[in-house]
């Protein structure tokens, strides 16, 4: 990314970003094409195909973040990309190409360096795939090695040797940062002096109360942390505290959970914390090797950009029409396709669900409630796997059918 931009910062800062962005919208474009090819090929009606392609081209988020110089915009579409490929292969089968797997695992490792937590969704989902391919066992074990041996190498290895900073060890304690926040505001007196030892060597004890805000977790863990980033040597008390807090009074932990969570399973939540879109230019908020971005819009177009922004925020206002834009929903629909196929006894084609399914789990695991750029993964890739859960529950059918006539 930060080399397409600067090499199109020889002409100008606005060409740098246009460069990157138009690069980024071509792939993201290509990729839900690919998903709006594969629901008519599952068989579904001419529809359902116009539907996909309208949920792409029409939403806004798509548009949107595909014009946005932000990580999770090619995160988005390579896990997408990742999930319409395990669907091929689990349908292939046996007959599964070695260049296909081998693509596969280029895609799930792009899917992981746009976005550290990637790798939790897809190497248990890539694990489970390969012992549901009839290939010899030493091709099915392959795969996965290739991938950690790649994996590794960038992170320990190529990474350290460029100069790139691993991101900081509290973007992975919100939950617990959280529980222990809502804990100091609702039980102060209940706090051993220990426990208020162990936590302050970690976060800023007498701040935690006043800083706890239950949607957003940035305010407590951006609070402090400086030891924790320095040396892991404070985490072991901090733990053994939040542990024994947590024997006294779960119900607080529970809370605290689901109160910064529950965005992503209930349909009807509105994000006032953080606004839906943001259409703006940061001044500054830029730099490279000291030299900040210096872009602008064109007072051209500046008719053409409120009328599209009036759209987008009309998408958030509509009854309704609101909810495609909701984590809450693909949530619901998830579930219920897991459903579906349980009752049928289709437990392969359930594992394409695998990877949504930990993207929720890693949803609920975020710093905000019900965001969702951090939902857009498991939302791009709803369509396709209502398209391959409904191909499976027919075919079923169609076989249950050939059978009777038999």
């Amino acid at each position: 990314m930060g080399s397409i931009v600067s090499l199109g910062r020889m002409v100008n800062d606005n060409f740098g970003l246009f460069s990157f962005v138009l690069i980024q919208s071509i792939a993201c474009a290509a990729i839900y094409a690919l998903v709006c090819k594969k629901v008519s090929q599952l068989g579904m009606p001419r529809w359902a195909y116009y539907a996909t392609l309208a949920f792409f081209a029409l939403v806004p988020m798509w548009p949107s973040y595909a014009k946005t110089l932000i990580k999770d915009t090619l995160y988005t579409a390579f896990f997408t990309l990742y999930v319409l490929l395990f669907i091929e292969i689990l349908l292939q089968k046996s007959k599964v190409s070695v260049t296909k797997l081998s693509v596969f695992v280029l895609v799930a490792l792009l899917t992981c360096f746009f976005r550290n937590n990637g790798v939790f969704m897809i190497f248990p989902s890539m694990l489970l795939l390969v012992f549901l391919v009839n290939e010899k066992k030493w091709l099915k074990a392959i795969y996965p090695l290739v991938f950690v041996v790649i994996f590794s190498l960038a992170n320990f290895v190529l990474m350290p040797a460029l100069d790139i900073l691993p991101g900081p060890l509290r973007e992975a304690l919100s939950v617990p940062f959280q529980q222990t926040a809502r804990y100091v505001r609702d039980y102060p007196n209940d706090v051993t002096p220990e426990e208020r030892e162990a936590i302050s060597a970690v976060l800023p004890y007498n701040q935690l109360a006043k800083k706890y805000d239950p949607n957003v977790s940035d305010p407590i863990k951006g609070a402090g942390t400086e030891l924790v980033e320095e040396s892991n040597a404070p985490l072991p008390a901090y733990f053994k505290a939040w542990a024994s807090m947590f024997r006294r009074h779960p119900g607080v932990y529970i809370e605290a959970t689901l109160h910064g969570s529950y965005g992503y399973w209930y349909p009807f939540h509105r994000l006032d914390v953080w606004s839906f879109y943001k259409n703006y230019i940061a001044k500054n908020s830029f730099a490279e090797n000291g030299s900040p971005l210096r872009f602008y819009y064109y007072n051209a177009t500046e008719n053409a950009r409120i009328t599209l922004g009036k759209y987008m925020n009309t998408w958030r206002e509509l009854p309704l029409v609101n909810l495609i834009s909701t984590p809450g929903v693909y949530t619901w629909i998830l579930l219920t396709l897991a459903v579906l196929l349980l009752r049928k006894k289709k437990f392969a084609a359930l594992s394409a669900l695998a990877a949504p399914f930990l993207g929720v789990a890693a949803c609920i695991a975020s710093p905000v409630n019900g965001y969702v750029r951090y939902a857009l993964p498991v939302i791009a890739c709803t369509p396709l796997l209502i398209a391959f859960c409904l191909q499976q529950l027919s075919a079923e059918h169609a076989e249950q059918a050939d059978e009777a006539l038999e």
